[in-house]
């Protein structure tokens, strides 16, 4: 199994831990999960600063994904949501998770 599988796999089974690839080959990668929230490429070669960069990144992702989960739970909690608003809450909010995620990134590059 390579990172892509696990990466696919651990999504399937409802985990959302945040991934770092380390990669040559990152064309494959950003295709297929543009606009995901959960994980972050590390182009290859890097110096260890950038790696430290990106773990810290990774951190405040995580973060930032269980903050939306307990957002969520909430948000159910304040009343019967249907699918629809559940789905609107959670998309609005993934939207300034991958917002972030793009801005710790664009820092992560200096």
């Amino acid at each position: 199994m390579n990172g892509f599988e696990l990466y696919k796999q651990t999504r399937e089974q409802g985990y959302e831990i945040p991934f770092i690839f380390l990669t040559a080959y990152s064309s494959k990668l950003g295709k297929e999960y543009s606009g995901q929230i959960d994980y972050l490429i590390l182009h290859k070669p890097y110096k260890a600063e950038h790696l430290l960069k990106v773990a810290n990144a990774a951190c405040q992702m995580s973060e930032s994904i269980h903050q939306l989960e307990a957002k969520t739970i909430k948000f159910c909690q304040q009343g019967n949501p249907s699918v629809k608003d559940l789905m609107k809450f959670k998309q609005k909010h993934r939207a300034l998770i991958y917002l972030k995620k793009e801005r710790l990134l664009s820092c992560s590059n200096d």
